[in-house]
């Protein structure tokens, strides 16, 4: 059986080993049009540091089951970060260092620091360090000249707990989607990436960052060869957020959209066989003061072009609220040019309805009341979640964009009015949501 695996490493089975001049790595190795490895690797792995992160999660290594207070030790775990900066700062992936209470930084020479958390973006699985360390060897976050599928590319980390490991290998595939509850558009390759290798680098042969690393799919735990790395342009976007302010500003748009395929294309007469496909529009979001439409194909965004639903949904998500949006879109297989400005993806559209005081379960949803008819025939009513907000309530209970709610607990809900009359200080917790996911019905459980 398959296995979906983050790349941090837990310090139960193996043990960290060793992880100044200012340098910009990729400026200075491009010294012709197919640089040598191993120049550029030297070049690069003083900016490759090994995390050794403990939390404040206990565990007892000989008795995992025992929960004797006796026993019990802080959780560690191992995985690697990169220095963007001279100055000390690091990105790296947010699940390796989410509830940290130290982060140790193991640099090439040895040299060990304590890092701290600058901010963190579960949704894109960034996270920034800052160090004390000035004059650093670094890799600029600048988006590389092309990524194409069969471009050789370099991973370095802290694979297995082994410092400055490096591999080799190529881009598998761009714009992959592996999980349903984050903003993704993956770099999938087979250079060889381990447990340990979370947060560092993938480099093409002029040094330019690729992309980080931070999941990879295997049997049992080993690597098959389908890695993935966060790419550029989203740590790049993130990042900068999170020094500017401490966390991400995400935009939004305001469209519900699906994947443009060849049979959509030819049905819409448009020229362009990919792109996201608008569905819907959602009143009084950008996209709806922009007049877009239902069955617009949005083919580019500033310089990114859009093959997919789910890089739509990247792009914007990682644009800052305010950004200006330069779109190229096809109606009726014709192109047209449409700016707007985003907004806050934690803004729900202006023209939603009256909310309830106690509707905080769901907190960080953007809903709005639905209709529609169902494969039977029947009238479907309930509360459609348009968004959700990464790390609320009912995204850790599994509540997805696109589910209709249509029961709370005994309650029945048609439209975002009956939550208002939903007393949900006395109701029954945790509570019990009914949703319609794909036409069929499914239960989930939301924890006040």
């Amino acid at each position: 059986m398959f296995a979906l695996l983050y790349l941090s490493l837990s310090l139960a089975s193996f043990a960290i080993a060793d992880a100044d001049s200012t340098y910009d790595v990729a400026s200075a190795a491009i010294t012709s049009t197919k640089p040598s490895l191993d120049k550029l690797i030297e070049k690069t792995l003083p900016a490759v540091v090994s995390l050794q992160v403990e939390t404040d999660v206990m565990h007892d290594p000989s008795h995992p089951q025992s929960g004797q207070p006796g026993n019990m030790m802080p959780k560690r775990s191992a995985g690697s970060a990169f220095f963007i900066s001279p100055n000390g700062l690091c990105v790296t992936n947010a699940h390796v260092v989410k509830d940290a209470k130290t982060i140790l930084v193991t640099m090439q020479d040895g040299h060990e620091t304590i890092a701290h958390v600058v901010g963190l973006d579960t949704t894109t699985d960034i996270a920034i360090l800052k160090t004390p360390l000035e004059k650093n060897h670094f890799i600029p976050l600048q988006n590389p000249s092309d990524v194409h599928v069969g471009d050789q590319v370099l991973a370095i980390g802290n694979s297995f707990g082994l410092p400055q490991t490096v591999t080799s290998g190529i881009v598998s595939a761009l714009h992959r989607t592996v999980t349903s509850n984050r903003v993704e558009d993956f770099i999938q390759t087979d250079t060889p990436i381990n447990m340990g290798n979370s947060g560092g680098p993938l480099i093409n042969r002029k040094g330019e960052l690729v992309g980080v690393n931070n999941m990879i799919i295997g049997v049992a735990g080993g690597n098959n060869g389908v890695g993935f790395a966060i790419p550029t342009n989203i740590v790049k976007n993130v990042s900068e957020q999170i020094i500017q302010y401490g966390s991400t500003r995400p935009g939004q748009l305001g469209v519900i959209s699906q994947n443009v395929t060849p049979e959509l294309a030819k049905a819409l007469g448009s020229p362009v066989k990919d792109g996201a496909l608008v569905s819907e529009v959602v009143p009084g979001t950008p996209a709806a003061k922009a007049d877009l439409k239902a069955k617009d194909i949005i083919h580019k965004i500033n310089q990114d072009s859009i093959h997919s639903s789910n890089q739509l949904r990247s792009v914007v998500y990682t644009k800052r609220a305010g950004s200006q949006l330069n779109m190229l879109i096809y109606r009726d297989g014709k192109p047209m040019r449409i700016s707007l400005s985003t907004r806050s993806a934690l803004d729900g559209p202006e023209s939603i309805e009256e909310k309830s005081d106690h509707t905080d379960i769901f907190d960080g949803a953007v809903l709005v009341s639905h209709e529609s008819l169902s494969p039977d025939g029947s009238l479907l009513e309930g509360i459609r979640v348009v968004d959700i907000q990464a790390g609320t309530k009912g995204w850790l209970a599994g509540l997805y964009p696109g589910d209709v709610i249509v029961k709370i607990n005994q309650d029945v809900v048609k439209k975002i009015a009956d939550l208002a009359k939903l007393q949900t200080a006395t109701m029954k917790k945790p509570y019990l949501v009914e949703v319609i996911r794909s036409g069929h019905s499914l239960f989930i459980v939301i924890n006040d």
